[in-house]
């Protein structure tokens, strides 16, 4: 799941691997907001705002989302409103 990865609008999530914890970039709205994550299985799992979410791998259906125009790689947060895809 490391990469950069394009989003509805302008946003987007930057993810890297650093050992075994993973740095989260997410930009929306003209903010960018930094996390960390570790990985569970085939997931990654952060903390925002207080709240445990998942990162993990999805088909455009999966997504919830219909702006994937196409793309088959890509990765969900909160099915039908924060997905990102890629080529």
């Amino acid at each position: 799941m490391e990469g950069q990865w394009t989003g509805q609008g302008d946003s987007s999530i930057t993810i890297t691997k650093k050992d075994n914890k993973y740095s989260i970039e997410i930009k929306k709205a003209g903010k960018t907001e930094k996390f960390e994550g570790v990985a569970q299985d085939d997931t990654i799992l952060m903390k925002r705002n207080d709240k445990a979410e998942i990162i993990k791998a999805a088909t455009p259906d999966e997504t919830g989302l219909k702006w994937s125009g196409g793309e088959k790689n890509c990765i969900v947060i909160t099915k039908g409103s924060e997905a990102y895809c890629r080529k």
